[in-house]
């Protein structure tokens, strides 16, 4: 519903009054984040938003999202206020089973005042019911059109949402876990994980790569530097035959995919590598950001 958009687009719309960490939006999370966390995506959103590329594809999938762009805009109309110059980095967490979950992100220049003037200035905009608010601990109450949502402050410069907004349970284990997430399913693979790079995801979650090649966790990264995108996944395979075997099929995917291709994306895929390391399938890639263009159009054909 648009008031559920609205209150959470204002929690990450703000004014930028102040330098705020990218990075702390994982520092927080990971001692925040329960045994359950199962999967991990990180994003420096401060870093990306310099990014020639982000620019050319962020249009695209607003498109795809017209709730929540026309929300994006309101924020921008009523409130003159831009999430991308304020949302500084973005942890995305994930349980293995029940697809619950939350999202942490370190923002700058928030208060509570704010938020709650900034929706109360679109509600009347809008001409819908006004938005109250009730604070316990470190969690908000926001009620609109009859509707309970619920995010809080894991630190004072960071905001958490549960992916169920409505259920305040659901958020009191997002952010109560002390840092239990390292004696979970993701703690294991972070220690390999690029928690430095733009974008880095990890996961513990065993699944099938391919009905006969079981994949027992992976972790990836992307890096913008230079204007430059380097790409690196990696699949934890059961066994080093599984790796080897893995690698062989997607490389013969590859090969097979390569003639059905148009020129500049088959360029992009000449820079692609797949080899198996030990116990497990690595895929690197590196291209420049102009390159990249030309997936542009395929996106909005997704």
């Amino acid at each position: 519903m648009r008031a559920r958009l609205l209150v959470l687009a204002s929690l990450v719309s703000l004014p930028l009054t102040a330098h705020a960490d990218a990075g702390k939006a994982w520092t927080t999370a990971k001692a925040a984040l329960p045994a359950d966390t199962a999967a991990i995506v990180s994003a420096n959103v401060s870093a990306m938003t310099k990014s020639p590329l982000f620019a050319a594809v962020l249009p695209v999938l607003l498109k795809k999202k017209p709730d929540l762009a026309s929300a994006l805009d309101d924020m921008k109309r009523v409130c003159k206020l831009d999430m991308l110059s304020v949302v500084q980095g973005v942890v995305f967490a994930l349980d293995a089973d029940n697809g619950k979950g939350a999202i942490y992100a370190s923002v700058t220049g928030v208060d509570q005042p704010k938020v709650a003037a900034c929706l109360q200035a679109i509600a009347k905009d809008k001409k819908g019911p006004d938005v109250t608010f009730t604070k316990t601990g470190n969690v908000i109450e926001a009620v609109a059109d009859k509707q309970k949502i619920y995010y809080g402050w894991a630190a004072s410069d960071v905001i958490v949402v549960a992916l169920d907004v409505h259920d305040r349970a659901e958020l009191d284990k997002w952010m109560g876990g002390k840092g239990a997430i390292s004696k979970g399913l993701v703690g294991p693979v972070l220690a390999k994980a690029a928690t430095g790079a733009t974008i880095w995801g990890a996961s513990g979650v065993e699944k099938a790569a391919d009905p006969m090649l079981p994949m027992k966790l992976g972790y990836a990264s992307v890096k913008l530097a230079g204007g430059n995108v380097a790409l690196e996944f990696h699949a934890g395979m059961k066994t080093k035959k599984d790796a080897t075997d893995g690698a062989a099929k997607a490389n013969q995917g590859v090969t097979e995919l390569k003639p059905n291709l148009p020129d500049g994306i088959k360029d992009l895929l000449n820079k692609l590598t797949i080899s198996a390391v030990n116990d497990e399938v690595v895929m690197k890639f590196s291209a420049s950001e102009k390159d990249l263009l030309v997936l542009t159009p395929i996106l909005g054909m997704l």
